[in-house]
């Protein structure tokens, strides 16, 4: 959920220069973003009375700064790193032995299923998404993005503020045509390096 995703990323925010040092440094620092998020969504968890399986989610993000930069996941949907020079580096989706089968974040066996994939360069576009998106934004076998979807949609993001390019992206991400490739949650978050 997104309490999950806001605690992780206030937890890293501080840690982040020191997470990108190097892989044990990366994962250090994610273990316990998680960690710290877990225990809020546990919180959450005593409030409403649910039990934290309600909360089961996935987790796909990056942390970047400079010419440095890690993508990590746990679960399915994925994450992309584009280079300057078209070159991409792919988190695909993890999943189970069953259709529909995934890992999720909020699992006891979550530090089981954290990987973490160093980019090569410094990415001038960052992609993360669920699965939902998977189907129109990664082409077959999620070895890359699908440049038919994505090309479009990157020219009209660089080109408007984050109100109106954030606004354009929901309506697509809304439109009939989408409900029709998959009605699963659909979600893309897309950062263009400045």
């Amino acid at each position: 959920p997104e309490l999950l995703s806001r605690e992780v990323s206030a937890a890293l925010l501080p840690v982040v220069d020191a997470a990108l040092a190097d892989e044990q440094a990366a994962r250090a620092s994610l273990e316990a973003a998680i960690g710290v998020a877990l225990v809020r969504l546990g919180e959450q968890s005593a409030v409403t009375g649910l039990p934290l399986s309600a909360y089961a989610c996935t987790l796909v993000g990056a942390m970047a700064r400079g010419d440095r930069a890690w993508l990590f996941h746990v679960g399915d949907g994925v994450a992309v790193a584009v280079a300057a020079d078209g070159g991409q580096t792919v988190s695909p989706p993890e999943n189970g032995e069953y259709a529909n089968e995934t890992f999720f974040a909020t699992s006891p066996q979550w530090r089981e299923h954290l990987r973490l994939t160093p980019c090569p360069t410094a990415p001038v576009q960052l992609v993360l998404m669920s699965d939902g998106s998977m189907p129109f934004a990664m082409d077959r076998g999620n070895a890359g993005l699908f440049a038919g979807f994505m090309q479009p949609v990157v020219r009209h993001l660089a080109a408007a503020d984050e109100q109106a390019g954030s606004a354009a992206l929901r309506a697509t991400l809304d439109d009939p045509r989408t409900h029709a490739i998959t009605n699963d949650d659909k979600t893309l978050l897309i950062a263009l390096r400045a």
